[in-house]
């Protein structure tokens, strides 16, 4: 009888092996790189160069020139790889500029305003030959009144600020005037002109 056993054993394990051995192997699936799933977007770059002009009329008061640069992706590449151009809140471009000028509340005394310019540019795309993206202007300015002024040094200045917001579409290589404000109480004008460069 344990002769029989001895026998047994290797044999249920030869038929075993034998017919794990007939069935198929599975062969396994080379890794595919990720570029041939998917191929990069590759960003381009441009310099963006602000303008802010204060006019009278036709008459320039004041100038100021602001300048920064960006990389972008061109739409038709944000959409062939599922990335959502304008939903990305951290992807922000900004230009600030200020001073800080004293103002006298009593003799001896001073309080501090801020003025100045703030530029930001978010969620920018490359349309065909346009340039997308929106814009975001806060320019603060101080001005006495000069009848107040007269009658006592103490008097407060008027601090004028202009505000925009919009999404944009401006043509590269050429300038563009993004935002124009009246000023309520004077004839001027404050206009803010974008031209966006390429950068070879």
């Amino acid at each position: 009888m344990k002769i029989c056993r001895a026998l047994l054993i290797p044999c249920v394990l030869l038929l075993t092996s034998a017919g794990a051995a007939a069935l198929p192997q599975a062969k396994p699936k080379a890794a595919q790189p990720l570029a041939a799933h998917r191929t990069h977007a590759v960003p381009k770059f441009f310099r963006l160069h602000f303008v802010l002009k204060e006019l009278q009329g036709k008459k320039v008061l004041n100038i100021r020139n602001y300048t920064t640069e960006i990389s972008v992706v061109s739409l038709s590449q944000t959409l062939r790889h599922d990335f959502q151009p304008f939903m990305n809140p951290y992807d922000v471009h900004s230009i600030h500029n200020g001073t800080r000028v004293p103002v006298q509340t009593a003799p001896g005394k001073y309080n501090y305003v801020e003025t100045g310019v703030d530029i930001d540019c978010r969620n920018a795309a490359l349309i065909g030959n346009r340039l997308a993206m929106t814009v975001t202007g806060n320019i603060r300015t101080i001005r006495k009144d000069k009848a107040l002024q007269a009658r006592s040094q103490l008097s407060p200045p008027f601090i004028r600020e202009n505000r925009w917001s919009s999404q944009v579409l401006v043509p590269i290589g050429r300038s563009t005037v993004l935002f124009t404000s009246d000023d309520p109480d004077s004839p001027n004008t404050m206009e803010l002109q974008l031209t966006a460069i390429p950068i070879q």
